[in-house]
């Protein structure tokens, strides 16, 4: 089965979206976070930071891109309140 391209988000099994994406856009991974509910949320971006995207992933092994856009910026995760950054 293909990835699906409808009016919501594109999604498919994660290796195969993933592959098509770094052949397509040149992007790797960069971030990951694990949500309360279950889902993976995964950023990835080019080498350069010109282009990302956001991907969740879901407890069956399904992605679905849920953002994208330009210009990426990395930087230092807040500190925790009462400790210095």
């Amino acid at each position: 089965p293909g990835a699906v391209f409808a009016q919501g988000p594109a999604c498919a099994p994660r290796a195969e979206l993933l592959a098509r994406w770094v052949e397509k856009y040149g992007e790797r991974p960069l971030a990951r976070g694990f949500m309360s509910n279950g889902l993976v949320l995964e950023i990835w971006a080019t080498p350069d930071g010109g282009q990302w995207t956001g991907f969740v992933t879901r407890p069956d092994g399904t992605s679905c891109m849920v953002a994208n856009g330009s210009d990426w910026e990395s930087g230092q995760p807040p500190a925790a309140p009462g400790r210095p950054s």
